[in-house]
Formats: C-alpha cells, structure tokens, sequence
C-alpha cells in the first residue's frame, strides 16, 4: 500500500475528501495510489496545509517547486547515481 494512501486512511479521508482539497477527480487520488501518476506541488501543498501533514507523510519529497519525487523512487535514484559515480576497477 502507498504511503499516499496510508496517509489518507490514518487521516480518517476518502479519496473523494482527498480530490475536493486538491481540486482533482477522485479518479486521480486512484491512479496516485496505484502510483499510475503523481501530485503536483501545488495539489502536495494543499494537502499538507488542509491536513496538517508532511509532503514525506504523503511519500513524497520536495526537490524544488517544480519537482515532486515519490520518495521510493528517490532511494533508487540516489542508488543508481551512486553506482554510477563508482569508478570501475
């Protein structure tokens, strides 16, 4: 399960509570479950403001304004970037 969706069920919301506070469809709160598309910065921020929490809570990391990275992809990216950086012997 998403941390996303975690969230939203700690928080007592549906997903339908979830769209209205970031003005999508409650279709969209699905595909960002399933991790079939990702929240802007702006919709992260409405949340995090509405309910109090974190873009981590949510799963989310904030690079910039302009880049929300899912923290799961995050950890690989960090990996991949660190293999790549390792001289070959």
């Amino acid at each position: 399960m998403s941390a996303f969706k975690t969230m939203r069920l700690k928080l007592g919301a549906s997903q339908t509570d979830f769209a209205s506070v970031m003005d999508c469809s409650q279709q969209y709160i699905s595909y960002i479950e399933t991790g079939d598309r990702h929240p802007s910065h702006e919709q992260l921020t409405r949340l995090c403001r509405h309910y109090v929490c974190s873009f981590e809570d949510l799963g989310y990391t904030c690079e910039s304004r302009l880049i929300v990275i899912p923290l799961s992809r995050k950890t690989s990216i960090t990996t991949q970037s660190a293999k790549s950086t390792t001289p070959k012997a």
